[in-house]
């Protein structure tokens, strides 16, 4: 009877501890008042894409006021409600009052509460020293600024009596701290330039070894960080020592050898070379270089958490690969008119996706000319799709303009953009004459090779 007695309480006890472990686990956000939980959202940054991820909501109707999520991991995310957005960092477990997040002068009441007590107090420090912005400092200003915000950290770790929190706003103040420099360098100095004493001070390896810790938490601020890294410091200075994308095809082989020979943190690395790889995929598509980096990286970081988001680049990129047929996009010319690139099938199509407001495409165009004027007699048609919002601007230039070929306002900006995976513009699709994709990476008009490329294709 005693066993019986004991294995029953025993049942109880562990039900009891479950139920508490998966009730600690609910992430919550708490409401004082009414609200409507179709207005709310949680979201966190992909780390390599930007794109927003949402935190699912776990639905609940006994639940008044209060809102819960199914929060696997810590990460800093967005909060959206009532037109307001607040930055808030999240952990299994954590409950917030949207009055606290509301109202700066509450008083934390709770251990979540108290890291946005303090994540406030940093963001403070921040903003307060950024009037005038510190983009437009003197280099003597902006440094002597850099070391005042030093000390002043300093203080605040000493008043964070919670080591967890105290690590965690020091990952973030070191975070922030390496995107202003580099946003500062990057604003006010040619990077592709030899560096000089500024600049030299500026891109210092020792200021960006920064702890995984805000790498694991989707930190935005870091995704800014390794962008900004590689921009103004890897490819700058493969430009320095000769190698490019023109003279080597592509140069992303010798970035990724920078990359392991700087002495960031590790995990900033691995970042680093994740990101390299899924820009150049977005940028150039699956060539055989990036193909055998991508794997050369699934190989070596095989725990990767950057590995799915590359899996999936590459399997929507692949949507373009040469024999693909093209998305059939749509677009309207001067009188209205619309056409479907498919409805050109019977031709070849070199497809010029550009807008008005875009200098590089505008660049272009006297080579655009020329190119049309070589092949005016052959099977080709050239199709100017413009992504412009402004249509009266867009009439205007052609209004102005001697160039030929079929000239398309694009009926869905976003669809363009998402079906031939634009990392920027202008981009050049060569399709053939069933509307399958040549090549989804054309080169430019200004590019000899395009004579080629054509004169091939026509055969």
């Amino acid at each position: 009877m005693r066993l019986k007695t004991y294995l029953i309480f025993s049942l109880i006890s562990l039900c009891f501890f479950a139920c508490n472990e998966e009730e600690k686990q609910h992430t919550s956000i708490i409401f004082e008042e009414e609200f409507q939980e179709d207005s709310v959202r949680v979201y966190y940054f992909d780390l390599l894409s930007q794109k927003q991820i949402p935190i699912p909501k776990i639905s609940n109707e006994s639940l008044k006021n209060e809102i819960r999520f199914d929060l696997q991991t810590a990460t800093f995310a967005n909060f959206e409600y009532q037109d307001s957005t607040y930055n808030i960092y999240l952990e299994p477990g954590f409950k917030l009052r949207y009055s606290f997040l509301k109202d700066t002068e509450l008083n934390p009441q709770n251990e979540a509460e108290q890291y946005h007590h303090e994540f406030r107090k940093m963001q403070k420090m921040f903003f307060d020293r950024e009037k005038p912005f510190f983009f437009r400092m003197t280099f003597d200003n902006f440094r002597k600024r850099q070391k005042e915000l030093r000390e002043l950290n300093q203080i605040l770790q000493k008043e964070i009596e919670n080591k967890e929190i105290a690590g965690l706003m020091n990952g973030f103040f070191e975070t922030r701290m390496a995107w202003q420099q580099l946003n500062y360098t990057l604003g006010n100095y040619d990077v592709y330039e030899e560096p000089n004493e500024e600049t030299l001070w500026l891109l210092d390896d020792k200021d960006f070894e920064i702890s995984n810790l805000q790498f694991e938490r989707n930190n935005l601020e870091a995704n800014f960080v390794v962008q900004m890294y590689i921009d103004a410091i890897v490819y700058p200075e493969l430009s320095r020592q000769g190698v490019s994308d023109s003279s080597t095809k592509n140069n992303l082989p010798q970035a990724i050898e920078l990359i392991n020979k700087s002495n960031v943190h590790q995990s900033m690395k691995e970042w680093l070379i994740a990101q390299s790889i899924y820009m150049k995929i977005y940028a150039v598509g699956l060539d055989s270089t990036n193909i055998v980096a991508l794997e050369n990286f699934q190989s070596e970081y095989k725990e990767s958490q950057f590995i799915s988001s590359l899996q999936k680049l590459k399997a929507e990129t692949e949507t373009l690969n040469p024999g693909a047929v093209v998305p059939n996009l749509k677009g309207r010319k001067q009188d209205s008119t619309e056409i479907a690139l498919h409805d050109l099938k019977g031709k070849l199509i070199y497809l010029d996706v550009w807008a008005t407001w875009c200098q590089p495409c505008l660049k272009e165009i006297p080579h655009s000319k020329l190119l049309e004027e070589r092949f005016k007699n052959e099977n080709i048609e050239f199709v100017y799709l413009s992504v412009d919002r402004d249509k009266e601007k867009w009439n205007h230039f052609l209004d102005n303009s001697e160039l030929k070929g079929i000239h398309l306002s694009a009926n869905n900006i976003t669809r363009v953009y998402k079906e031939l995976r634009l990392y920027g513009i202008p981009q050049y699709v060569l399709i053939d004459e069933n509307s399958k994709i040549i090549d989804a990476y054309a080169p430019r008009p200004s590019d000899e090779q395009i004579y080629n490329l054509i004169a091939q294709n026509l055969q």
